[in-house]
């Protein structure tokens, strides 16, 4: 009986903590709605701060990001900058190079040119002129000239005879005004022959210059005559 007894009271406080947890359910009700309405505009102030923290972080990023992109394009440009200074210096030193050599050039062409003005002015040898004064282009009348610095010597000193239409005219001798100009330059005549187109202007020539004669004997025998008969 006991049994029953407590069986029955456990099952009637069973239905009072029934009851009462209905009882607690429904007044919870209207608070757990105030709660959950709490927690929704909770979950919105929250969804909305990460709203606006994604955004600011966008920004931020994107400053960033744009910063970065700043930072590295003066990095860039400072890295650029000596880069072309250095090209421009290259290329400035490589112009200066090349006047330079271009001048040393010049100063070397000079020099060698005024060495070489210098060696012809102090070096320099006469030429030997050869001044034909007769016998070209013609027969007889001979004479050449042959100037070497400030000497000068005749060879030969011959004569032709007149043309047909050479009317009054015995003979044919060569102007010798150019030695005549120039006689104390020479130095003396060479005959190469007796022939007459060789030293028949000889007695002529020395009228005007007094020059010793140089040849062999028959030669020099020959113009003796002549010159003995004028």
């Amino acid at each position: 009986m006991e049994e029953i007894k407590n069986s029955e009271e456990k099952i009637s406080k069973e239905k009072i903590i029934r009851r009462e947890g209905v009882r607690r359910k429904r007044t919870a009700k209207p608070e757990i709605k105030k709660i959950e309405e709490l927690e929704k505009i909770e979950r919105k102030k929250i969804e909305q701060e990460k709203i606006a923290k994604a955004r600011t972080t966008r920004k931020t990023k994107k400053e960033a990001n744009v910063e970065d992109a700043k930072a590295d394009g003066a990095n860039i440009v400072k890295r650029r900058k000596p880069y072309s200074k250095s090209v421009e210096k290259v290329k400035i030193e490589e112009n200066t190079s090349l006047v330079v050599k271009q001048e040393n050039k010049l100063r070397e062409y000079n020099n060698f040119n005024k060495i070489k003005k210098k060696e012809d002015f102090i070096f320099k040898k006469p030429t030997l002129k050869i001044i034909p004064l007769g016998g070209l282009h013609e027969i007889g009348k001979n004479i050449t000239v042959f100037e070497y610095g400030n000497d000068m010597i005749v060879i030969d000193c011959g004569l032709s005879f007149p043309e047909d239409d050479m009317l009054g005219v015995d003979l044919v001798i060569p102007d010798i005004t150019y030695i005549v100009k120039n006689q104390d330059r020479l130095r003396g005549m060479v005959i190469t022959h007796g022939h007459e187109d060789h030293i028949g202007s000889v007695p002529y020539f020395l009228k005007q210059v007094n020059t010793p004669i140089f040849g062999t004997g028959l030669t020099l025998g020959l113009l003796k005559n002549k010159l003995e008969e004028h």
